[in-house]
C-alpha cells in the first residue's frame, strides 16, 4: 500500500494536466492570474465505483481530489486559459480514475469520430505520468470530446525540442467523453497493472 501512496504522490508532482489547450470566451478573473509552480496535491480513495460512461455522477467522484489551476503553455507561457476546466483525481485498488470538466462553446468543439491513435487537431485532454519523477520518460493519455483514445510513451532523448513521442505504444485503458451544453466531460481508467513504477 506505501508502494501506491508514493505512486500517486508522483501522479501530481509532474505537471499532470498541463498538456491541455482549449479555445473559446475569455474568463473574467477577480484577481490578477498567477500560475502555481510545484503544486502538491492529496488524493483519496474512491468512495465508491465508477462506470467508465462520460458521466461524473458516480459515488466514486464524490470525493475526489479537484484540480482547476490550469496554465496556457502554448502559444500562451503560463498564461490564464481562456476558457476554465476543471480536473479530477481518485483511484482504488486497481485503477487511477482521471476526470475533465471543459468548459467551452460546443458548437465550437473540434472532434473527430476515428480510430484509436488516428486524431489530430481535436480538442482534447491530455494526461502525462512521469512514474519515476526524473524527467526521462513518461506515458501521454489522450482523450477526444468523443472519448476516442491516444496514447504514447514520451522520452527526453532525441526529437525536436530534445525529446521523442513514440507513437507506436499502446497501453490498455479505459475512456469515454460526452458533450455537454456547456462544452464536454471526459473519463479515464488507467490500470496500475499497466505501468512502471519503482
Amino acid at each position: 500500500m506505501q508502494k501506491l501512496v508514493n505512486l500517486l504522490k508522483m501522479f501530481w508532482i509532474v505537471p499532470v494536466l498541463a498538456g491541455i489547450l482549449l479555445l473559446g470566451p475569455p474568463v473574467l478573473a477577480s484577481t490578477p492570474f498567477q500560475p502555481v509552480f510545484n503544486p502538491t496535491l492529496e488524493i483519496q480513495k474512491s468512495a465508491g465505483a465508477i462506470s467508465i460512461d462520460g458521466n461524473l455522477g458516480d459515488l466514486g467522484w464524490k470525493d475526489a481530489a479537484c484540480v482547476t489551476n490550469f496554465v496556457e503553455r502554448s502559444p500562451g507561457d503560463n498564461t490564464q486559459p481562456e476558457v476554465k476546466t476543471k480536473a479530477f483525481i481518485t483511484y482504488d485498488n486497481q485503477h487511477l480514475y482521471v476526470a475533465f470538466i471543459c468548459y467551452d462553446d460546443p458548437a465550437t468543439i473540434r472532434s473527430t469520430m476515428c480510430q484509436r491513435d488516428r486524431f489530430n487537431g481535436d480538442d482534447a485532454v491530455c494526461l502525462l505520468m512521469d512514474t519515476y519523477c526524473d524527467a526521462s520518460w513518461a506515458y501521454e493519455f489522450f482523450v477526444n470530446p468523443y472519448g476516442i483514445q491516444k496514447d504514447k510513451l514520451w522520452t527526453n532523448v532525441g526529437g525536436e525540442g530534445g525529446g521523442y513521442e513514440d507513437l507506436g505504444y499502446d497501453l490498455i485503458w479505459e475512456s469515454a467523453a460526452k458533450i455537454t451544453p456547456t462544452g464536454y466531460q471526459v473519463e479515464m481508467a488507467i490500470p496500475f497493472a499497466s505501468l512502471r513504477f519503482p
